[in-house]
């Protein structure tokens, strides 16, 4: 069939896969879905006659990304959002550090998006931590009920403690991935659907954050009730955590740990069978770990685990017993049956 003979409809969705090939769809610390009207690919065809200009400007798989790089054309402002029609949509806004802080267009951005958050799917904010803060404020009473992925990346020149977060309060049923760089919520406070998470990721710039005597408010409780949890990802200093607690979801397939305080009590042993995460591949230990009792409950529970293929212990802990007493940690080295590296 010859090309300008092929259907609008045909030629549309031959046009989305030639645009998307390369192009990532889903939001993560590292990359983030790129606007399809942005690529080379879409400028091309769009070149080559009027009929092709039409049927890619005119499809709205086209414009379901929303995206501002640095300073913010006006004019990209309104194209995807009309051009999107009703389809779901991500937002991506990645903006450099603001040492002057000057004025600011970012509350203007955050409060004209707010009518296209009821069909946002997924956000990502890479940005000055009090812009950060000001759109999540400007957002915060807003419904968002297909949101399922978000990355809040808040950028900082000084070491200031910003006041926890409380973000769509109640607001998004659907999330299911959730991604926090310099970014502290109010985990008492927000809408975070924990029972339903699967993905949790909090991180923090080395030397950001100040020494403080009180750990990241509600953070364990969140992760307790996080049962769904597939990955999770804890790298904070203030993150104070039992491994008892991040140990909670028995669908936990990948757990990264560091924090100056991670502890084991005795309610350890209370996991060592069948509270035991069965699916976890990937386990590091990061950071100060402190023993509040033996150690033996915590070299059970890891020979509990199956399917355990990689083991990174790297924490520092003053209870860590020497190597003369550890006899017994070579005959539990065989229940670790799938580990391949340790």
């Amino acid at each position: 069939m010859l090309v300008n003979c092929m259907p609008n409809e045909l030629l549309s969705n031959i046009f989305l896969d030639v645009v998307s090939e390369d192009l990532c769809d889903e939001i993560s610390f590292e990359d983030y879905p790129f606007p399809k009207y942005l690529t080379d690919e879409f400028r091309a065809l769009r070149s080559v006659c009027s009929r092709w200009n039409s049927i890619l400007v005119n499809d709205s798989r086209q414009w379901d990304v929303f995206s501002v790089f640095g300073l913010p054309d006006p004019n990209l402002f309104t194209l995807p959002l009309t051009r999107s029609r009703q389809r779901p949509i991500t937002i991506v806004i990645e903006t450099k550090l603001n040492p002057q802080k000057s004025p600011s267009w970012i509350p203007l951005l955050a409060r004209y998006l707010k009518p296209a958050l009821s069909r946002c799917i997924g956000i990502f904010l890479d940005m000055d931590l009090e812009e950060v803060q000001t759109t999540l404020s400007e957002w915060r009473d807003t419904p968002v009920p297909m949101l399922k992925s978000a990355c809040f990346r808040g950028l900082s020149d000084n070491s200031d403690i910003t006041p926890p977060l409380r973000c769509f309060t109640g607001q998004m049923p659907s999330l299911k991935r959730l991604m926090l760089y310099n970014v502290i919520l109010d985990w008492d406070a927000c809408g975070v659907p924990l029972e339903e998470l699967e993905l949790l990721e909090l991180e923090s710039e080395p030397g950001r954050i100040p020494d403080v005597e009180d750990p990241i408010p509600g953070l364990e409780n969140a992760v307790v009730r996080a049962k769904a949890l597939e990955h999770l990802t804890i790298d904070c200093s203030t993150a104070w955590m039992s491994l008892a607690s991040a140990f909670n979801s028995e669908n936990v397939k990948r757990m990264t740990l560091s924090s100056d305080q991670l502890s084991v009590g005795l309610h350890m042993t209370g996991l060592t069978l069948d509270g035991s995460p069965s699916r976890l591949t990937y386990l590091c230990i990061d950071g100060t770990i402190i023993f509040r009792a033996k150690i033996e409950p915590f070299l059970d529970f890891l020979g509990e685990m199956r399917c355990l293929e990689r083991f990174t212990f790297l924490a520092g802990s003053e209870d860590f017993p020497d190597t003369n007493t550890l006899v017994a940690l070579p005959r539990r080295e065989h229940g670790l049956e799938s580990l391949r590296k340790i």
